[in-house]
């Protein structure tokens, strides 16, 4: 049997031109390559990327039989496109001229999901994790934890190597420089997640991490009580956005951007 290489969806529209430069606008994709009909001026073959995916596109050719979902009066596919947020994608689509076909809500099989219909006819299924979080007594998708303890050890690599024989941890992520030292580690246990680093940052080498989405205005509502900040606020070379502040206890608190994979 042949092997399969790869696998494109491709779309025939009405006006290719213009839906190029939707999807351009809409998904942020990236044109590779383009074939123009000389005596029609249309488009007779295109190719997108869009994230991982090659999209290829076309032209309407009723002479040849080649038509859009607008000569059959819509479209029994739909393509899926997984995002980060579904709700900014959608809106930003709707702003561009699509049509909300089912607006954004959460899916029992754990994506929270949204179905748009293009100025072309063509229909797009968006859709985020939910994550695996449990879910309430009514069916809504549990928030996911914002709360991680973390601890900080002398030698990162022994600690960790100890905490999966002695406690039964298992490596989640781990994060090492060039040189092999340990930036930055999570361990989970069950659904439960311990962050770790190397070097205690103070006596207690004990510490709680907290994801906060406006983290600007924690800042400020931190600073404004009198909080010892410990690490001003800063953006780090891993993505996230953070501050560390001492409780009146001295017990060191970071609150930042980041917020682990479950």
């Amino acid at each position: 049997m042949p092997h399969i290489r790869e696998a494109s969806p491709y779309l025939i529209v009405r006006g290719a031109a213009g839906a190029m430069n939707f999807y351009r606008t809409v998904f942020g994709a990236d044109e590779i390559f383009r074939m123009t009909d000389a005596d029609t001026g249309r488009i007779g073959h295109a190719e997108l990327r869009v994230g991982p995916m090659t999209i290829m596109l076309a032209d309407e050719y009723p002479e040849l039989g080649i038509l859009s979902p607008l000569a059959h009066g819509g479209t029994g596919t739909a393509l899926h496109l997984h995002v980060d947020d579904v709700d900014l994608l959608a809106a930003d689509a709707v702003q561009a001229g699509a049509t909300m076909v089912r607006a954004p809500a959460d899916c029992d099989h754990g994506e929270r999901q949204c179905r748009i219909r293009d100025p072309f006819g063509h229909e797009w299924l968006l859709g985020h994790d939910l994550g695996q979080t449990p879910r309430a007594s009514n069916g809504h998708v549990a928030a996911r934890p914002n709360l991680f303890p973390a601890l900080r050890f002398r030698d990162e690599h022994r600690a960790m190597d100890w905490l999966e024989r002695a406690f039964g941890f298992a490596r989640h992520a781990v994060y090492t420089d060039d040189a092999g030292k340990l930036l930055h580690a999570e361990l989970k246990l069950g659904p439960g997640i311990l962050m770790m680093g190397s070097g205690p940052e103070d006596t207690l080498g004990f510490s709680i991490y907290v994801y906060v989405q406006d983290l600007d205005a924690h800042y400020a509502r931190a600073a404004a009580a009198g909080a010892e900040i410990v690490r001003p606020l800063a953006d780090t070379s891993y993505g996230s956005r953070e501050f560390a502040a001492r409780d009146l206890d001295g017990h060191v608190w970071y609150f930042g951007t980041y917020q682990p994979v479950e």
